[in-house]
């Protein structure tokens, strides 16, 4: 994840910049929403990976830039 985000910064830039306080896990889990598919479907097991790499992620780079 970090490599796209450094790879595209002006898309970024926004996001993760110019904000009055550093962003926190707890910030981005309030700005990003899920429309996962149904519960059951070979979809959902492939998402619900990817949302727990996205928190992984979150995590472990939430106190790099402080």
């Amino acid at each position: 994840m970090w490599d796209l985000i450094a790879t595209n910064t002006d898309q970024f830039l926004p996001l993760f910049c110019h904000q009055p306080k550093a962003l926190s896990k707890n910030d981005m889990d309030k700005m990003v929403q899920y429309d996962l598919s149904d519960l059951g479907s070979n979809q959902r097991v492939l998402e619900d990976d990817t949302v727990y790499s996205w928190e992984y992620f979150l995590q472990d780079v939430e106190g790099l830039f402080n």
